[in-house]
């Protein structure tokens, strides 16, 4: 199989992926966020949009929301705004 990246000697091999978003939490994608960062920081890839949302995602921690699914963002976007949206 060719890969479907190929970053200077780093090959990311072509998968299928698939995710039940409603089932998947913050704190798996702040897991994951982290060992994607460290992988372009290791690789000398700027990942600046990844950043905010790691950070993003610290905070939602931080709020204990971390056991929600992705309707942890809208909570925490209602916190930055103070507005609630429901």
């Amino acid at each position: 199989m060719r890969p479907l990246i190929r970053i200077e000697g780093l090959h990311v091999a072509r998968f299928k992926l698939t995710i039940q978003m409603r089932s998947f939490r913050i704190r798996l994608h702040e897991k994951d966020m982290k060992i994607a960062l460290a992988t372009g920081s290791e690789y000398g890839v700027p990942l600046m949009v990844s950043g905010v949302v790691a950070q993003m995602m610290t905070a939602m921690k931080g709020m204990a929301l971390a056991d929600l699914d992705h309707s942890a963002l809208v909570k925490l976007i209602e916190s930055l705004a103070k507005k609630e949206l429901g």
